[in-house]
């Protein structure tokens, strides 16, 4: 703002109206620590609380990560209602340019483009520890089996394993099930795409 701008109480020159007002919806879109009217603390909790059960984050990279999609997208959401409230106000101004248009389909943008670079972000993160965890549960499968059929005791804690016996016995079945059907009907799946399907739960 000016000095006569500021002596004067406000913008007054086009440039300074403009500016001043992609400040105000900048500032409306932006805002987080306090909720916009029309906006409650239980619809952005059940709305973050979809986004973890769809994503399922482990630890606190991927829970950042999905808090930040959640958040992106709650801000995007507010631009229908707040570009229909400054077309109202438009409206009732009389300013027919509405030059503020512009300015929400550029902040809508620019919002995609950080949903989809988180998305992307979250998703090589959470496959490259899903692949981690298929092969140590390969692993863990191998060990039980061999163990098993030894009568050789074995706690997977022991080896760092997140497996217990009980859980590795119901998923070595699940396998062999499977397996077994899959001779039958042609293969569909790739060892490793087995591995990730089964121990899935523990991912």
């Amino acid at each position: 703002m000016t000095e006569n701008e500021n002596k004067l109480g406000g913008p007054r020159t086009e440039e300074g109206k403009q500016r001043s007002s992609q400040n105000a919806i900048k500032h409306r879109l932006f805002a987080l620590s306090f909720l916009l009217p029309g906006e409650t603390r239980d619809e952005y909790d059940r709305h973050l609380y979809r986004y973890n059960k769809e994503y399922q984050p482990k630890g606190a990279t991927e829970e950042d990560l999905v808090r930040h999609l959640a958040q992106t997208e709650w801000r995007r959401r507010r631009i229908p209602a707040l570009e229909a409230d400054s077309i109202m106000k438009s409206l009732e101004s009389g300013d027919a340019e509405r030059k503020f248009l512009n300015t929400y389909s550029i902040y809508d943008q620019r919002f995609n483009r950080i949903v989809e670079s988180t998305l992307k972000t979250l998703t090589d993160i959470q496959a490259k520890r899903k692949r981690q965890n298929a092969l140590h549960f390969r692993v863990a499968i191998i060990v039980y089996k061999f163990t098993k059929e030894k009568n050789i005791p074995w706690n997977p804690a022991d080896d760092g394993f997140v497996f217990s016996r009980s859980h590795l016995d119901r998923r070595l079945n699940l396998v062999d099930t499977v397996r077994e059907a899959n001779k039958t009907g042609g293969h569909f799946a790739t060892d490793d795409e087995m591995d990730t399907f089964i121990s899935q739960d523990d991912m």
